[in-house]
């Protein structure tokens, strides 16, 4: 949604901390992969692919770039956390560890974090609508 917003190199490293929490659970969902898929749609201009750095090491590079941009890290990273509905305790960790090193307000954590389970809400009850 907001890879348009992000530099080649927060996208590289959005992308590859994307992969990260899509694989720290050690499962790796339908919708998990359509999503990371989805970024690499979204990303035409530029291929993505996971790039060889530590969590840490993404986390703390992107700790630098604007508020705006880490609000929209942080948004993206919370979606792929739910979007097989499972937040796992690693993905907490990773979340949480982003939330620290953006220094991101406890109360701006949970007003994204309630936005995204409202959307995807919004997203399961269009689908009953139409009986997809």
């Amino acid at each position: 949604m907001f890879l348009s917003l992000f530099t080649e190199r927060e996208r590289e490293l959005f992308y590859t901390l994307s992969c990260y929490l899509v694989e720290c659970d050690g499962v790796i969902t339908g919708e998990e992969k359509t999503l990371l898929g989805s970024f690499k749609v979204e990303s035409s201009d530029q291929i993505l692919e996971k790039i060889d750095e530590t969590p840490n090491e993404i986390i703390n590079e992107l700790s630098l770039s604007d508020d705006r941009i880490k609000n929209c890290i942080l948004l993206e990273l919370i979606s792929v956390a739910l979007v097989d509905n499972h937040y796992t305790e690693n993905e907490k960790c990773i979340i949480s560890k982003v939330v620290e090193n953006f220094n991101i307000s406890e109360e701006k954590f949970e007003e994204i974090f309630n936005w995204v389970v409202g959307l995807k809400e919004m997203y399961s009850k269009i689908f009953e609508l139409v009986e997809i």
